[in-house]
């Protein structure tokens, strides 16, 4: 039985538990504690042999003893209880914070280490013929920059597509989700899932289904009343930024937090990590014997109109940035006016000097929305990306403006989205995300009067300020 085959089996029970209708819905569940440990436990991972992996923070027997922010431990299962004593993975551990993503192959594991030789690193570890890990080659993922404390990150039970959560190039504020998809041995540069799912605020620990078709994630943002709570959305066709609005997940209720949700196929149970305080250590919790399906069974889709779901395709896991990128250039390169739109742009680059700002007035979003109205403006951004591409002494701030009208708060979030919009596209046409800079001012710098309808049209824009030339 091949891998995908494995995969398409074990989602048919997860989305068959999604529509039970079930007439105890209304029964208490309460989570069992994995562990019982005093300790900080965090991102469970379920080994294909059963085996559950997972990050411990500030033990004495970690590698930095009990300064140590999270090593990775190892528990094996157990034919009495859920898993027999865990035990700390030194091989796989630094004396920094370390996370493990998930496994490329029962063999073959993806390792997040914080500050391994003074860097942000993933790491392949391979198992030998003694069942010991051995540390193999680093992971290389174009434009991978983490601008903030916090990385968190799983691998889809292919091994070929990665979910992320983490402040980088293109967030919408804090942390993001991205997506990052493999091809042979290279990794996608990191696609920010979109504004349905991604906020000002965290989203965090995410976790996608077997099927590719649901993703779950933490956030504080979303409509969360006590602190970090799981949700859940699906995915509408096969693009990777359409969502539907994610619904709080009906996990037990318990004080605290809850983080990085799991499911494991291979017992048909659910974990995740809860935290009583917000500053408080995290205890690995799982649903029991039939309470899984009975938690699934309470959530109500009807509203969601979803499509219908197909398994994971092929295609789906081997689409690569360079792939695109070339695609996007060639498009752009065939294009009738490609040569007099690189004269343009030469003629409007050639005598501005750095804080010099160039309107974007052929860019046009719909009104409200950071989403752009027609092609023309996505060809336009492309365009001036492949000028960018050609003429690399050029970084850039994007400045996104809107008029006054309305609440200042959504104003400044609806201009920062809208510059994040431009930078998206031109990141993923190849421009590398440290040339280009972004931020919204909401109406706080006009150029023109808020009274009349021409005015208000002139103060909603995005300009593009060259930083260096």
């Amino acid at each position: 039985m091949n891998r995908f085959t494995k995969i398409h089996r074990a989602s048919r029970f997860f989305m068959l538990a999604f529509f039970i209708i079930n007439a105890t819905t209304a029964q208490e569940i309460e989570p069992l504690n994995v562990f019982g440990s005093e300790y900080d436990e965090h991102q469970p991972i379920i080994h294909d042999s059963g085996a559950i992996y997972f990050t411990k923070a500030f033990h004495p027997e970690n590698r930095g003893g009990k300064e140590d922010p999270g090593d990775i431990w190892y528990a094996a299962p157990s034919q009495i209880g859920v898993f027999q004593l865990p035990v700390v993975l030194k091989e796989m551990s630094t004396a920094y914070y370390d996370l493990l993503i998930g496994f490329l192959a029962p063999d073959t594991a993806l390792v997040y280490h914080d500050n391994l030789l003074d860097q942000q690193v993933l790491s392949k570890y391979h198992k030998n013929q003694n069942g010991q890990w051995e540390k193999g080659d680093m992971v290389s993922i174009p434009g991978f920059k983490i601008d903030g404390s916090h990385f968190s990150a799983r691998l889809h039970a292919s091994g070929r597509i990665m979910v992320m959560a983490m402040k980088s190039f293109g967030s919408y504020g804090n942390e993001d989700l991205y997506i990052s998809k493999m091809e042979g041995n290279q990794w996608s540069r990191p696609l920010n899932l979109g504004p349905t799912l991604n906020t000002f605020q965290q989203e965090l620990s995410p976790f996608l289904s077997e099927d590719g078709h649901t993703l779950f994630f933490s956030s504080n943002a979303h409509g969360a009343e006590d602190g970090k709570q799981v949700y859940v959305s699906h995915r509408l066709d096969d693009q990777w930024t359409n969502w539907t609005p994610p619904k709080t997940l009906p996990l037990p209720s318990k004080d605290g937090m809850n983080q990085y949700y799991v499911e494991d196929p291979i017992h048909q149970k659910a974990y995740y990590t809860n935290t009583q305080t917000s500053d408080g250590y995290g205890n690995i919790m799982y649903l029991g014997e039939g309470e899984f399906p009975l938690m699934k069974s309470q959530m109500d889709w009807s509203s969601q109109n979803l499509p219908e779901k197909s398994p994971l395709k092929e295609e789906d896991l081997v689409i690569s940035s360079e792939a695109q990128e070339n695609r996007i250039l060639e498009k752009i390169e065939t294009k009738a006016d490609s040569t007099s739109q690189e004269a343009s742009f030469d003629e409007i680059f050639m005598d501005l000097e750095p804080g010099a700002t160039i309107p974007l007035d052929r860019v046009f979003f719909k009104r409200g929305s950071a989403d752009l109205v027609d092609v023309g403006s996505a060809d336009y951004i492309r365009a001036l990306s492949k000028y960018l591409l050609d003429h690399p002494e050029i970084n850039v701030l994007l400045e996104g403006h809107t008029d006054s009208y309305g609440s200042a708060r959504l104003n400044k979030e609806l201009s920062i989205n809208r510059a994040n919009t431009i930078r998206n596209i031109m990141v993923e046409a190849g421009v590398p995300f440290e040339r280009i800079n972004a931020t919204g001012w909401g109406g706080d710098k006009p150029i023109a009067s808020n009274q009349t309808p021409e005015g208000r049209e002139k103060n909603r824009r995005v300009e593009m300020v060259i930083l260096e030339k």
